[in-house]
Parts: C-alpha cells; structure tokens; sequence
C-alpha cells in the first residue's frame, strides 16, 4: 500500500521598478529609460500631462506630444502575481526660460589637437529638433545638417576642410520656434 501527496511550493521575489531620473528639458520630446525587468514585464502609462509613448512596453522609448509643464509617467513591473511602480516627471520650461540656455562661440580650432576642434553650442541637449546653416561671406551656403549634435569640425556638405576666415550661422530650434544667428571664425 502507498500514499502520494503533492505539496506547492511558491517563492516570491522582492521586484522593484525603476522609472528613471526626473527631468527638466526644454523640447516637446524626451527618452524615458527605465530600468527593464529581470523577470515578468514593464509598462509605460502617462499619468499627468500628455505625451504620446512610441512603445509602452520598452524600458527605454522616446515620448513626444509633451505639454509645458509637469508630465508625470508610471513605469509598472509585473512578475506573477507580483507587481511595483514607480513614477518620473519630466517637467517641460517654458520657451522664454530656454532661450538663455544656448550659446554658440565665435570661434572654434578644428585642428585635431583635442581642443576645441568642433562648433559646441552650449546647452544643444535639450534641443534635438534643430537645424545648423553655415555661410561664407559670400553668402553661400556651405554646410547644413539637420539634428546638430555638436559635431561639426569646419568642413563643407561634402566633407572638405573649410578655409580659416569668418562664416556666419543661422541655428534654427523647431521646438519652440527660435532662430539663433551668429558669426563664427575659423582658425586652424
């Protein structure tokens, strides 16, 4: 004769979500990151403000649609039956209080020495919507590139080197509808 009994065991595991750093920007999109679930799944939910979510299930996924002022997003975890969240609020300046931010130089040294070999414009992160157009003092147009991270080394569209002399530049922040202008001087 013999008996048979089954038992269950469960083990829940401690979860924790990680919704990221509160920001403060000055554009209408932003990258949440999140830290992602080792076990289970995560989500994005807006819960004050607005903003459109590219992939409420990724950790890390780009927000646009952002409305002046305090947007608050839930980042939820689930394993099982076991779930956290946790809140990021990224607070979006008002236009007039970004203008200061950006500062373009009036000369740069794109020499490959290491120092101040591009044209850095001070403050561009929290700006990605924008466009940078160089000029000769001719007035032609020299070099133009959409999205400027600060990476331009003195060259022209077609990647030649550009002759030490003063261009003028006209940076455009679709954004919040701004256009910076300025004159630069190259020095090599």
């Amino acid at each position: 004769c013999s008996a048979i009994s089954q038992v269950v065991i469960s083990y829940n595991t401690q979860i924790e979500a990680i919704a990221g750093i509160n920001r403060e920007i000055c554009a209408d999109t932003v990258l949440l990151t999140a830290t992602a679930p080792q076990f289970g799944y995560g989500y994005w939910q807006v819960v004050t403000g607005s903003g459109i979510i590219d992939d409420t299930t990724q950790a890390a996924t780009q927000v646009s649609g952002l409305i002046q002022g305090v947007n608050v997003f839930k980042w939820t975890v689930i394993n099982g039956t076991c779930s956290d969240s946790s809140n990021v609020v990224v607070f979006v300046k008002d236009p007039s209080d970004c203008n200061d931010e950006l500062e373009m130089p009036t000369g740069f040294t794109p020499n490959d020495d290491g120092k101040n070999d591009v044209f850095f414009i001070k403050g561009l992160n929290d700006y990605p919507d924008n466009v940078l157009v160089i000029y000769n003092r001719w007035g032609n147009k020299v070099y133009e590139k959409s999205g400027y991270t600060n990476d331009w080394k003195g060259v022209n569209d077609s990647g030649e080197l550009l002759p030490e002399g003063t261009y003028f530049v006209i940076f455009k922040v679709r954004s919040i509808n701004k256009i910076l202008t300025n004159y630069v001087d190259i020095r090599r």
